[in-house]
This record gives C-alpha cells, structure tokens and sequence, in this order.
C-alpha cells in the first residue's frame, strides 16, 4: 500500500499499533524483489530486531508470510496471495492465461485446466474443453484434493514441506482408484520428482481412464503460484501424445508466467 492510497483513508477509530506494524513489514516485503532477513526489515520499518522477529513469528503461523528455508529470509506467503486471489488471480492470471490455455486447445485437441492451491485443495480457475473431450469431473470454482492430480501434485512439489504435512494431515490421502497414491512416503518422492521433471503426471489416479499432465506457473519472484493441465482419456495417453502434450503444457506454462511476471498481455 503506497503513501497516497493509505492518505486517502481515515484513520481507523481504534487504532491498533501492532497491526500497522504487521502491515509496515508486509509492505516492505511486498515491495522487494527478493526475501528480506529479520535485519533488513528492521532497518527499513525503523523497528526493534525483537519486535520484527515476534511479528513475522506471529504472520508466518498465519500463512501471510513465508521463510525461505535456506537463508532463513521471508517473502510473501500463500495465504495472502489466495487472500488477494479475487482480485489478483482470478482477474489477472485467468486474463494472461487464456490466450495460451485456448492456443493448447487449438494445438492439443484436448480438455486444458488453470487452477491454485486454495485451502489444501486444487481450486479451478479456468478450463477449456478440445473436441476431443470426454467427460471430466472439474469444473470452474471446483475443489479437488491436490495428492491425486497433476495440477495438485504440482502446487505441493513446489510448496514448503511443512504446508504439505499439513495439508496431508488434515485433509488426509483418499483413494480414489487403484493407482492413486494413498502413502505419504510414496507421495513425497513423487513431488520430487516432480520438482525435478518440471512437470506432473496424472495416471488414473482420481478417475479411472483420465489421465494429466501439468506444468508450474510462476510469478515475478519465481514462485509457483498456478499451475496447468492438459486432461486426456488413457486410450490415447500414448507415449508419443504424451511428449507432445509435456512440451506444450511446459512452454505454455513459461509463457504464462512471463506475462505474470511482467503483467504484458
């Protein structure tokens, strides 16, 4: 929030120093275009270390604000930006993804999918249905657990392994087919190899005879914000179609998050 937006407000009637102070360090993260340690950001807001460190404790159980587990600084956390989806997703990302989700259709022939980790579940934003399309159980506004599908499978290789612990504890690993992954261990090297591969293969695992392939979208800061999918019945999931479809779904993921990093249409 700039100056001139936080002028044209009134004061609030009972004023609470702690939030503003919150508010003072998101601002300063938000702004930054790399994570900032407990040091600078109590340099830049002029408060105390101690104070700094208890506020980003308190924003970071929240979900508002996320620790880098390498260098220990914080950005932006997925709670804020599912916060801000409303206006920012699903406006901005659902914008600057169509012309590449209609350009895979056009392309692949089959049913392509926009979606965001929301609440520990696969939140669809968009889906375009090819010619070729067969009954699928998505639809736009939709949740589906994330541990059975190429866009969850995705979103959680790229979350911080505390979030999906969480997110498994309390939404748990239902079976849905014969080939989906219901063990915790088994699902952890599946997101690393996703996180390697780059992308995420769905093979019957939430319904018999679909299967997916998904790619990251990422935001200015190379954060995985989104991902997309491409769904095709099994019969034709050969392994031809399939490199064709993984080349497609990743270069169209890239171009989508360039476009989200730049904000050009």
């Amino acid at each position: 929030m700039s100056c001139t937006d936080k002028d044209m407000r009134n004061e609030p009637k009972y004023y609470l120093k702690t939030l503003g102070d919150a508010f003072r360090i998101l601002d300063v993260i938000g702004q930054s275009h790399e994570p900032r340690g407990i040091a600078e950001l109590s340099d830049e807001t002029g408060m105390g270390r101690s104070k700094t460190h208890r506020i980003l404790d308190n924003l970071r159980y929240w979900g508002v604000v996320e620790q880098d587990p390498k260098n220990r600084k914080y950005l932006l956390g997925n709670r804020l930006i599912a916060l801000a989806m409303n206006k920012l997703k699903t406006v901005d990302l659902i914008k600057l993804a169509s012309p590449e989700l209609a350009d895979i259709v056009e392309k692949c022939e089959e049913t392509v999918h926009l979606a965001v980790l929301d609440e520990g579940q696969v939140l669809y934003l968009d889906k375009r249905e090819g010619p070729q399309a067969v009954g699928i159980i998505s639809k736009v506004g939709q949740r589906l657990p994330a541990h059975c599908t190429g866009l969850g499978k995705v979103l959680l290789a790229f979350s911080e392994e505390e979030l999906v612990d969480r997110i498994i504890d309390r939404i748990g690993l239902k079976k849905f087919t014969q080939h989906t992954i219901t063990d915790k261990v088994l699902l952890k090297k599946e997101l690393d190899n996703v996180r390697m591969r780059g992308y995420a293969l769905d093979k019957e695992e939430i319904e018999e005879g679909l299967c997916c392939i998904a790619a990251p979208v990422r935001n200015y800061t190379g954060e995985v914000v989104a991902a997309i999918s491409v769904s095709i019945p099994a019969f034709r999931f050969t392994a031809e179609k399939q490199v064709h479809l993984i080349e497609q779904v990743t270069l169209s993921a890239l171009k989508i998050s360039k476009k989200f990093g730049s904000g050009a249409e």
